[in-house]
């Protein structure tokens, strides 16, 4: 065999030998991008009215973060005729000052919708119990924005309001929001590992069994591609 038929033959061979790997790499970063949304709380389908953000009115709502790198907040709201500007302030567990602060101008005609607040990824927020008041400092009545509700909801997490006269938190309902977590696909397959493995025994219950898992088969599917392929030279 020539030198340069070898040198084909050699990287022919890596070729297929890497086949295997970058099917199952494919394979599982398809699964975590299918299953890790990065969003968690999700934005809850059915919502109810609470009432207008307007100055003197604050709105609060608390929530625990399922993921690291907390980027962004996002809160269901309708306006007629918006002005002005809407503030949201976000503190961590036992902080006295804002960790963030985004503020967003109100220049919309009548519409309901999910605005997001957008701020520098908190790499340690995974864990951590959060809190987030959003105002509107500068507009009136009828030109303020109403904020909504999840219908139903409960469960983790709890609304305040304050400067609602006559308007009670909604029993057993939390504030109609979404946090949303910048995860790169690396930390979403290790997640998705973490929650197959969850409440598992032995050594299904270890992240690590199925890591060992994903190579073993990587593994394999390298060795039969090299065996096809070998099978093909000498045939």
């Amino acid at each position: 065999m020539s030198v340069s038929r070898l040198v084909r033959f050699r990287w022919r061979e890596l070729l297929l030998s890497a086949l295997g790997p970058l099917a199952f790499v494919g394979l599982a970063l398809g699964a975590a991008e299918g299953t890790i949304s990065g969003v968690n709380p999700s934005m809850p389908a059915a919502v109810v009215p609470i009432g207008e953000l307007v100055q003197g009115r604050v709105v609060c709502q608390t929530f625990r973060a399922r993921y690291p790198n907390l980027t962004e907040v996002r809160v269901h709201l309708s306006a007629d005729r918006p002005t002005g500007r809407l503030t949201l302030r976000l503190w961590g567990e036992g902080e006295l000052s804002p960790t963030r602060v985004v503020t967003v101008a109100l220049s919309s005609g009548p519409q309901e919708w999910d605005q997001a607040f957008r701020f520098a990824p908190i790499a340690k927020a995974e864990g951590r119990w959060w809190r987030f008041c959003l105002e509107a400092p500068d507009s009136g009545a009828g030109h303020g924005v109403v904020v909504w509700a999840a219908e139903g909801a409960g469960g983790e997490g709890e609304l305040e309001l304050r400067g609602f006269e006559g308007v009670g938190a909604p029993s057993g309902r939390i504030l109609a929001f979404e946090a949303r977590f910048s995860l790169s696909p690396f930390e979403k397959i290790i997640r998705l590992i973490q929650r197959l493995g969850a409440g598992k025994p032995g050594p299904w219950g270890d992240p690590w069994g199925y890591i060992g898992l994903f190579f073993a088969y990587g593994l394999l599917a390298s060795l039969f591609c090299r065996w096809i392929h070998g099978r093909g030279s000498t045939e």
